[in-house]
């Protein structure tokens, strides 16, 4: 029986012929993600909303185990404008979850005890480990796995969650304090990047992923899926290069030609933040952090010999959809 997320809030809202709405919200450290889903007694859920707004909550303070006044504010503001989207539904149940930058901050105590005096929802502070479930649940609604095992990859702002499994089952499965926003804030990194900058980053992530290198090699794997965040703007960039937008827009996996990708990185080091403003489907709040996804998938597809990469649009808020869901 698949676990039930472990927070959740009544609502006005009420059931009709077993038709339940839930608001379910992803508190990243680079962004919120809202998902409102109708769950119906049978059929599979409906999505009926979704936004991303980027609130940067580990900026100025991730690495030193605190969020800054400006990213509570910022975090305060953002949950503040989702639940007046969330009244415009008939919503019966909340479930906010909070993953690296607040688990990890001396202050994120005090952050889920001011979201819940201020707009009465109750965050559920989840593990990595967690995390990681959640991520796999939802890339498994995206696409089919199938009996094969692959690398699940995650890149948040905060932490990055491997994951091998199939269709059945995880194997294995661990979240690394190696966000985006984490790496960025540690490394004093020029602008574009140095060549030393780009080996020094190549040579840390080495040494902290060593674990996940291991068990990938013990089980043979050479596909990767990459779920939702800076996979998806790559994705995006590329389908603006191709011209082929259109036929993206809705889908929920996207088939990465490696060759391209790699051209891709290329131009992406050899950018400025300035440069790469001018890059479409390149959304602003990831332009100081998408070169070091960049250099995290390329050094991943090297070391493993990757010869086959997805993009799952779905993640750790599909996750919990899917859990739901089966209830």
């Amino acid at each position: 029986m698949a676990k039930k997320p472990p927070t959740e809030k009544s609502g006005s809202g009420s059931s009709i012929n077993g038709m339940k709405t839930v608001a379910i919200i992803d508190l990243g450290t680079n962004t919120f993600n809202l998902l409102i889903v109708e769950l119906p007694p049978t059929d599979p859920p409906d999505i009926i909303f979704k936004t991303k707004m980027p609130v940067k909550l580990g900026l100025g303070g991730i690495n030193e185990g605190t969020i800054s006044d400006a990213a509570f504010q910022r975090g305060l503001s953002a949950l503040g404008t989702y639940k007046e989207k969330i009244a415009e539904y008939d919503v019966e149940e909340i479930y906010p979850l909070a993953t690296a930058a607040i688990r990890s901050a001396n202050n994120g105590v005090d952050f889920v005890n001011e979201v819940l005096k201020s707009l009465q929802m109750k965050i559920d502070v989840i593990s990595g480990d967690r995390e990681a479930e959640l991520i796999y649940e939802g890339v498994k609604q995206a696409l089919d796995l199938g009996d094969e095992y692959s690398l699940i990859m995650d890149i948040g702002g905060g932490s990055t969650e491997f994951i091998i499994g199939n269709q059945h089952e995880i194997l294995w499965k661990k979240s690394f304090n190696l966000g985006v926003a984490r790496i960025l804030d540690k490394f004093q990194l020029s602008d574009p990047l140095s060549e030393v900058n780009v080996e020094d980053l190549r040579e840390f992530l080495m040494m902290e992923i060593q674990e996940m290198f291991g068990k990938a090699e013990e089980y043979k794997i050479d596909s990767l899926v990459g779920s939702s965040g800076s996979f998806e703007s790559l994705a995006e960039m590329i389908q603006h290069i191709n011209k082929e937008r259109k036929s993206y827009v809705g889908r929920t996996e996207f088939q990465f030609d490696l060759e391209q990708l790699k051209s891709m990185h290329r131009e992406l080091l050899k950018s400025s933040v300035s440069e790469r403003k001018n890059l479409k489907g390149l959304v602003d709040f990831r332009l100081d952090t998408i070169v070091l996804a960049s250099i995290f998938i390329d050094l991943v597809i090297e070391k493993l010999n990757i010869s086959n990469l997805r993009l799952s649009t779905y993640s750790l808020r599909e996750g919990v959809m899917s859990e739901l869901a089966k209830q």
